[in-house]
């Protein structure tokens, strides 16, 4: 495989960071419309977003890459953070 099918194939999880990074956030708005059954989906996608994010900060060898591998990795902070808050949130105020 050449280098740059190489850089290529790294630059791959960039990408997957920066989509389920995006994904998981929105997806908190879904929970906060009530649905509070699809957290543990939204926080899988978090995870995938740290996880690849870390990746491609470690593996990418341009710098774009591994800013878009840092947002990706931030946005799965955020989301992780906030998606078992907003459910529980939700959860008691609809219980209550």
């Amino acid at each position: 495989m050449s280098t740059a099918q190489e850089r290529m194939k790294v630059a791959r999880w960039a990408s997957v960071a920066l989509v389920t990074g995006a994904l998981g956030v929105a997806g908190t708005v879904v929970i906060g419309l009530g649905a509070t059954a699809v957290w543990p989906l939204l926080l899988v996608l978090d995870l995938v977003a740290v996880a690849s994010g870390a990746i491609a900060i470690t593996r990418c060898e341009r710098a774009s890459d591994r800013r878009i591998g840092a947002v990706g990795l931030a946005l799965g902070v955020v989301g992780g953070v906030a998606v078992p808050i907003l459910a529980a949130t939700v959860t008691a105020g609809i219980t209550a």
